[in-house]
């Protein structure tokens, strides 16, 4: 998940205030505003004037205020640092850091309508105010808009607050931008930026990330559109990697995963045909996620999906099907009730219990399915897997659901011989 305090400021500054009891508002259209650049404009409501730039301290330089006012109350626009998935995953991941900046914080609420946000609670001059916080996404970039306002204010304009908020456009590249000179080709949730210098054949990898996809969606529901697919680099090396990330040519493997930007590095299946191919479908899963979600969430339901999704790459099957010497090498015999499971710190151990969970709630008892796709619903809709978790999951009685758990792994899994 994004920190918010990596956040950078960008451009927006709306000056409000309560209007005067004895002024009305002009009446009049509501008007364009962009900045000096032309790429970010907000639809200004009629009545509100515009100001000329000044630079602050946050480096804001677009300023509107409402006719007629006596004070002025401030909202900003910033770009948050890094790629961002769905804006419902920011207000509760963003709640406890931007308690930070609030003048003495009293509670707060999240919501998902008609934006996402985040509203935290203070009072000023023996006032009730409130800090809002929402949040868009444009061609992957996130967006956080400030809004500092009287209660009364706010709820009074709540719905005309809202909608300047959604005007926000951005006449941006995608984020991150795509290298220089590489191809560019779009296929559903992904765009696939091939290197100049691969001469090899890349559709065995493209295919295979599509049938991922395929098989992510008749599980979890991936949103209708996106306008900043998951990106997928390939390189005829992992050298030539080294000026867009210098940790893929670090790395020892032909895949290597960027989860802060969504995106993949990856080679042409040309040396290894099983490992780089069953990376590739394992770490593609965690891209979907991000899309799907926002996140890929709890640290055992990510990496229980994304093993999950390489044993049944591997077998052309769905679990309970697995090949023929994986069991003991992917699966962990016995398992550790699932409270012990989401506290282990080391990663191989804590991915071999998470499969097992994994597999039985995907694959295992339809009492157990049912309760993940509930809290996969609840997750997607709410962004707060948390709390999802902690109403669907761990809310179950833990020693049934480790029994249940137990008995799928020792009794139902299938040997599928490795195809020749």
């Amino acid at each position: 998940m994004l920190n918010p305090r990596r956040i950078a400021p960008l451009l927006v500054a709306l000056l409000l205030a309560p209007v005067l009891a004895d002024e009305k508002p002009k009446k009049a259209k509501p008007f364009p505003y962009s900045d000096k650049s032309g790429k970010y404009t907000i639809t200004v409501p009629g009545g509100w004037t515009t100001e000329d730039p000044r630079l602050t301290y946050n480096d804001t330089v677009l300023k509107v205020r409402l006719n007629g006012t006596l004070q002025r109350q401030s909202a900003d626009v910033n770009i948050i640092s890094g790629r961002m998935g769905p804006p419902t995953a920011q207000p509760k991941a963003a709640a406890e850091g931007e308690r930070n900046n609030v003048p003495n914080p009293s509670h707060h609420e999240t919501g998902m309508s008609p934006l996402p946000h985040l509203a935290w609670h203070y009072t000023k001059d023996e006032d009730e105010h409130v800090r809002l916080f929402v949040y868009r996404k444009i061609r992957g970039l996130g967006f956080r808009i400030i809004l500092d306002l009287p209660k009364g204010f706010l709820e009074k304009e709540r719905a005309n607050l809202f909608s300047v908020c959604a005007s926000l456009k951005a006449d941006i590249p995608p984020h991150p931008p795509y290298p220089k000179e590489y191809k560019v080709e779009k296929k559903g949730f992904f765009v696939f930026l091939t290197h100049p210098r691969v001469k090899q054949k890349t559709n065995d990898l493209k295919k295979l990330v599509g049938k991922q996809a395929k098989a992510f969606g008749k599980f979890h529901q991936l949103p209708k559109e996106t306008d900043a697919p998951a990106q997928i680099l390939i390189h005829p090396d992992r050298e030539d990697a080294r000026s867009i990330k210098k940790e893929v040519a670090d790395a020892n493997e032909a895949v290597y995963l960027d989860l802060n930007d969504a995106r993949m590095f990856a080679v042409p299946f040309i040396t290894d045909p099983t490992k780089v191919p069953s990376s590739v479908a394992q770490f593609t899963q965690y891209l979907l996620l991000m899309q799907a979600y926002g996140s890929i969430g709890p640290q055992w339901v990510g990496r229980g999906e994304s093993i999950v999704a390489r044993i049944e790459f591997e077998t052309g099957k769905k679990l309970p099907n697995i090949l023929e010497g994986w069991e003991r090498g992917f699966l962990a015999n016995p398992i550790k009730p699932l409270p012990d499971v989401r506290k282990m710190s080391d990663q191989n151990t804590m991915v071999k219990h998470a499969g097992v969970y994994i597999g039985f709630f995907k694959r295992g008892d339809k009492k157990y399915r049912k309760i993940y796709r509930a809290f996969l619903d609840e997750w997607r809709t709410t962004g707060d897997f948390a709390a999802a978790e902690e109403k669907h999951i761990l809310s179950l009685d833990q020693a049934k659901l480790h029994k249940a758990a137990t008995n799928w792994r020792r009794r139902k899994l299938k040997h599928v011989k490795v195809k020749k």
